[in-house]
């Protein structure tokens, strides 16, 4: 009987240390460095008005992140989109917001855009506070048309913290949108102040510089119909400095 053989691999242990090495080269490559993987397109479709340009230097800040500490972000299976998420979402406010890898090159967003529906001055910057209450994204400038959120008792608030209660959301929800069907200029809120808890009166600055008392433990419905009742019947017209329908069966001016 003939001698028996070891098998090459124990006989070759370099040369199998080496093909190994060649493989997860080959595999580096393929996962990380082909060409087709590389991000280079930018594709946006929905609702939007956010400027391109300043997306596409976020998108190229994310790029340069590292992944696996070693690695840039510039190819597609490198691509934090979560880390991404976070950085739009910082920037702007989405409805709905969805980040897709698509072959080749190709980053795919769909998003419908959302305008804070208050702004919130904190220390040196502007909150933007969805309708939900919540500080959701950082401003450069207070955007025309949205009414700026006032404390008693300013509160320190971060992003994804709410800056208002569900209650007071729902009722200025409701408050404001029917308010502002009716499209006249001085039925415009330009400020919302909001009493230190647990008063639950907030007061409306308008244009015009007069104030609307509500509170928001109240039916929403039943105090606008009467702020809209008085306004139609006796207060069109004339000078305010403040009408209270906290209590819409007894509307109070001055």
């Amino acid at each position: 009987m003939g001698a028996k053989r070891d098998p090459w691999m124990a006989k070759h242990p370099l040369w199998v240390v080496f093909f190994v090495f060649l493989f997860v080269i080959g595999c580096v490559y393929l996962i990380y460095g082909l060409p087709a993987w590389r991000v280079t397109t930018l594709r946006v479709s929905g609702q939007y008005t956010l400027p391109l340009a300043e997306l596409r230097e976020i998108t190229r800040a994310q790029q340069r992140s590292r992944w696996l500490l070693f690695f840039h972000q510039e190819n597609l299976w490198a691509f934090d989109t979560r880390a991404y998420e976070r950085r739009l979402r910082e920037r702007w406010m989405f409805s709905t917001l969805n980040i897709r890898r698509t072959m080749p090159n190709t980053l795919t967003l769909s998003v419908v855009e959302e305008q804070p529906a208050f702004v919130y001055q904190l220390q040196n910057a502007f909150v933007g506070i969805d309708r939900d209450g919540i500080a959701s994204t950082y401003l450069p400038a207070i955007p025309s048309g949205i009414p700026e959120l006032t404390f008693l008792e300013p509160p320190n608030i971060a992003l994804n913290e709410a800056a208002l209660s569900p209650s007071q959301s729902s009722f200025l929800a409701t408050f404001i949108g029917r308010v502002k069907e009716r499209n006249e200029e001085k039925l415009t809120v330009k400020r919302v102040s909001v009493a230190v808890a647990p008063d639950t009166t907030l007061r409306l600055g308008m244009a015009g510089d007069w104030e609307i008392i509500v509170n928001t433990a109240a039916s929403a419905d039943a105090q606008v119909e009467a702020l809209l009742l008085a306004y139609d019947q006796k207060l069109k017209g004339q000078e305010l400095e403040y009408v209270d329908v906290s209590v819409p069966s007894r509307v109070y001016t001055k």
